[in-house]
């Protein structure tokens, strides 16, 4: 019975055996090659950063996804609608769906023309449940009240921003989160802290 114990048991690591002042540690390594098998899975879509990015870089699941996530936003608005006024429900329309759509905008810069409309058909369900028309009607004097640009140009707008940022300095860069103001400022907010803790 010890005998079964003692085989399925691992051997012990050896201690370090002491030779005066000095330690001399005895390394056990395999004395066969380790083959280690991994079955990966490839994919053809990946999420970084909340943005779904296709390997032909078609930005498809990232516009269907959107799509799809904004027009349920806007069926569950619907049910709402008649209980606010239209410029409490433009505002949370324009917080939950249009941010929606902004975000990473960027990255969809050049889609084909049907990319464009799947996200302008977002933008029309939402002009249109703002002002309560049918969806035959025109939108575009509608999105001209509420002062939104069309999908294409709000690419293009989101875009201009963002490289006038870059050009101008006023995006904060990795390098200057951990510049010497910064830094000072966060351990001067630490020695406050600890401080307070030690009171």
């Amino acid at each position: 019975m010890t005998n079964d114990i003692t085989t399925r048991c691992p051997k012990k690591p050896q201690k370090p055996r002491s030779c005066g002042a000095r330690q001399h540690v005895v390394s056990q390594r395999p004395t066969s090659q380790v083959r280690v098998c991994i079955d990966l899975e490839t994919s053809t879509v990946v999420r970084d950063l909340g943005i779904y990015l296709d390997s032909d870089v078609s930005m498809r699941s990232q516009v269907a996804w959107t799509v799809s996530n904004c027009f349920s936003i806007v069926r569950r608005l619907r049910s709402i609608r008649r209980s606010l006024t239209r410029s409490v429900f433009q505002s949370i329309v324009v917080a939950l769906v249009l941010s929606k759509l902004d975000f990473g905008n960027a990255t969809l810069a050049g889609l084909p023309l049907y990319q464009l409309r799947r996200l302008q058909s977002v933008m029309n369900a939402a002009a249109q449940l703002v002002f309560s028309v049918s969806r035959y009607d025109q939108i575009m004097h509608l999105l001209h009240r509420l002062h939104w640009l069309r999908a294409p140009q709000r690419i293009s707008f989101n875009l201009a921003v963002l490289a006038f940022r870059c050009l101008k300095g006023l995006e904060q860069s990795a390098t200057e989160c951990c510049s010497g103001k910064n830094l000072e400022q966060s351990s001067a907010r630490s020695d406050f802290i600890s401080d307070t803790v030690d009171i």
